[in-house]
């Protein structure tokens, strides 16, 4: 009988290399899952930033006379607070069309900065538009399709 027979198995020295490769792999798919759990965290701010934005324009886009758009205003917002806004608007060169140009200020809180956002709102309302005004476009813009048409060669 052999008493000098080795087990099968493996070397210490096997297991220490296995170990550190194992090690470095934890530490590999620990940092990814960090970089994703952080990732996912700012997605959800800026989404609550975006909904908070949104509500606002919501609320400006159903102001119908002048002077409560120039006064500008509050509205309290799903997840920021009360949110301020100032607006201006003027006329374009198409009837009944203005551009209103607004400053939304977003509230910070809970880990998220104060945030001013310019805003740049297209708004169709009639009546908001001047009478000699609204008939000067409205001509100006037939007088164009006339001469367009007059221009045209048609079959």
């Amino acid at each position: 009988m052999n008493l000098s027979r080795q087990r099968p198995g493996f070397s210490l020295a096997e297991t220490l290399i296995a170990l550190v490769i194992f090690m470095l792999a934890i530490g590999v798919l620990g940092e990814a899952a960090n970089s994703a759990l952080t990732s996912i965290n700012t997605l959800t701010i800026n989404e609550g930033q975006e909904r908070d934005l949104t509500f606002v324009r919501d609320q400006i886009l159903t102001i119908t006379d002048t002077d409560t758009l120039s006064t500008g205003g509050s509205a309290p917002t799903p997840s920021a607070g009360t949110a301020t806004w100032t607006a201006d608007y003027t006329a374009t060169q198409v009837a009944d069309l203005f551009v209103v140009n607004a400053t939304i200020s977003l509230p910070g809180g809970d880990g998220v900065a104060a945030q001013t956002v310019p805003e740049t709102l297209y708004l169709l309302r009639t009546p908001w538009s001047q009478a000699q005004d609204r008939s000067t476009l409205l001509q100006s813009a037939h007088d164009n399709l006339q001469k367009y048409r007059q221009t045209q060669q048609w079959p």
